[in-house]
Order: structure tokens, then sequence, then C-alpha cells
């Protein structure tokens, strides 16, 4: 018997975002606010329960899984929700890196 999850795989594009394939990336689709989204921008929900670049350090929610263009036929991509990123391929959006990070870890998402 088929396993179910084998035909629900979503595909990203390969990059060094990912720092460690031991530790669980959880994905879930959600709606953007419009605009430009880069694979590894690190993202929050806004009060309309969309998706956008992070505006406050403690509001993470995510970092978006690809590069994403936001408009009204295009709204919805995915977003890693857990894993391990490496660093210097994170967007922190000019928000202060330590405290992100920190932020992050109550999420499961490891920034090192």
């Amino acid at each position: 018997m088929h396993n179910r999850r084998e035909n629900m795989k979503e595909i990203h594009e390969t990059s060094n975002l990912k720092r460690d394939l031991q530790f669980p990336f959880y994905t879930e689709k959600v709606e953007f606010e419009a605009g430009e989204y880069k694979m590894g921008d690190l993202v929050e929900l806004s009060t309309a329960g969309k998706v956008k670049k992070i505006n406050t350090a403690t509001e993470i929610y995510g970092v978006v899984t690809d590069d994403f263009k936001a408009d009204t036929n295009n709204k919805k991509s995915t977003v890693y929700l857990t894993g391990s990123f490496n660093e210097k391929f994170v967007n922190f959006n000019g928000k202060d890196k330590t405290e992100v990070k920190k932020a992050a870890r109550k999420l499961l998402i490891m920034i090192g």
C-alpha cells in the first residue's frame, strides 16, 4: 500500500538555505501580501492574516521557500514553519539578528 504522503510532495528550488537536513522542515501554503519575496526572507503575519516581510523581530512566522511575486493573480506560496537554516542565506530585513534568532528558536526555526 502506498503512503499518501508520497503523493503530496512539494518541490522547492535547491539552494544553500537549508543548514541541517536531519532537522524537520515543515511547510505551509499561505496567502502573501502583494510584493516580491525571495527565498530566505523572514516573514510575519499581518493583522489581515496574510504573510508579509518581517517588521518586528519577535513576530517571525516562517521563512520563504522560493522566490515569489504576490499580486492579484498569484497570492499563495509556501513558507517553512520549522527547519535549520544557514544565516548567510536568510534575509533579516534589517532587524536585529540576535533578537530574531531568539524568537525563531521558539518556533523551531534554527538559524546559524
